[in-house]
């Protein structure tokens, strides 16, 4: 997480990219992130543990 934070630190400095879309994208990224580690555990759960 903390490349997210230093990206969003550098965008807070330049002042290039409002604050709202940060947020967003922030947001977006725990979002694929959160949903990806989901995946990965459902897909250790469907495994047989017999393979």
């Amino acid at each position: 997480m903390s490349m997210t934070r230093s990206l969003s630190d550098i965008s807070f400095k330049t002042g290039l990219i409002p604050e709202f879309v940060q947020t967003l994208i922030c947001q977006t990224i725990k979002c694929v992130y959160v949903q990806s580690l989901t995946e990965d555990v459902n897909d250790v759960r469907n495994q047989p543990l017999t393979s």
